[in-house]
């Protein structure tokens, strides 16, 4: 999975590679905790 948002008024795009077996270590609150935190540094423009 990649994640793919943008971070500042620089509109700098950022990339941050979840691998998979860490991903399938989380359950699903954890998830939704995971992109809440990834959403503080930015506007999440897309999920690949």
């Amino acid at each position: 999975m990649i994640v793919i948002y943008n971070v500042g008024k620089n509109h700098i795009n950022n990339i941050v590679l979840i691998q998979g077996d860490f991903w399938q270590s989380l359950d699903n609150s954890l998830r939704i905790i995971y992109f809440q935190k990834v959403r503080d540094f930015g506007k999440l423009l897309s999920e690949v």
